[in-house]
């Protein structure tokens, strides 16, 4: 598909999605703390920095970034969809964090202007990731750390991979294309850290870090809780028909019954985290 049409059809998703993602901001922000910290100890935070946050979404980690830096230091977070910095703007209040409609590929900001650029769960969705880690680097300083952070693998991340397979199974509903924008597009061993190289990134290293994702939500609330902030699965699912549907949220619901035993949410997860040098 080539990139403009790409990138439209994932705007167009992404406004769809960007209201939940707006109200469902502070359980988004607690299942996903152990990724945002990750991210600004890799990026080694301090108070003055100038950070960039590439496909901020609504407001988190940007507000996480905006306290690291303090009133002294300067954010700038950009998305793609307008709709969804429209969230970022009610979430970060008096903060001071400009927001950029941006494609990752093509970065509205000036090169070397920013003393750490980081990304939560981006660059697997960008339409050209190679595209979107080049520009991340053309925007650091020279010597800047350049980190981002992606899910690791469907094994080891039975929070999206379970409702996956269920979709498949009684849905009908394909796994994406590994070369498309996917949650797993980038999970496999190196690749990420791949992409950081061939940009001219120094210095790069790859971690795999096995996290926690909890929140308060009841089971039978985890899959309505999930179509409406993973947009591409939420246009699938509502095309099949309405038994069907209903067949699969009650498939959805038993696989992932164990990570609610506590009555709410508790899933083990993992992330990968590469950080590199801009040049």
């Amino acid at each position: 598909m080539p990139l403009d049409e790409a990138l439209a059809r994932s705007r167009a998703l992404w406004s769809v999605a960007a209201d939940a993602w707006d109200r469902e901001g502070d359980l988004i922000a607690a299942s996903t703390r152990s990724v945002t910290d990750a991210v600004l100890e890799a990026a080694a935070l301090r108070p003055g920095m100038r950070v960039l946050d590439v496909a901020g979404g609504t407001g988190d980690p940007g507000s996480r970034i905006a306290e690291a830096v303090g009133p002294g230091g300067r954010v700038v977070s950009t998305d793609l969809t307008p709709a969804m910095l429209a969230g970022a703007r009610r979430r970060l209040g008096t903060r001071a964090v400009g927001l950029v409609a941006s494609a990752a590929e093509a970065l509205a900001v000036r090169s070397g202007a920013f003393d750490a650029v980081v990304s939560r769960f981006g660059v697997m969705l960008f339409g050209d990731p190679a595209a979107g880690v080049r520009e991340m680097l053309r925007a650091a300083r020279p010597g800047a750390p350049v980190v981002a952070a992606v899910w690791g693998t469907p094994e080891a991340n039975p929070y999206l991979a379970l409702p996956i397979r269920e979709s498949a199974r009684v849905g009908g509903i394909p796994p994406a294309d590994p070369d498309a924008p996917g949650v797993f597009r980038l999970a496999g061993s190196g690749k990420l850290a791949a992409l950081f190289t061939a940009a001219g990134a120094r210095d790069v290293r790859e971690e795999r870090r096995r996290f926690t994702m909890e929140a308060p939500i009841p089971l039978d609330g985890f899959w309505p809780f999930l179509l409406r902030l993973a947009a591409p699965q939420r246009a699938a699912v509502g095309s099949l028909p309405a038994d069907v549907q209903a067949r699969l949220a009650r498939a959805v619901t038993e696989a992932v019954a164990p990570f609610f035993a506590s009555g709410a949410m508790r899933f083990p997860a993992e992330m990968v985290v590469v950080r590199g040098v801009g040049h």
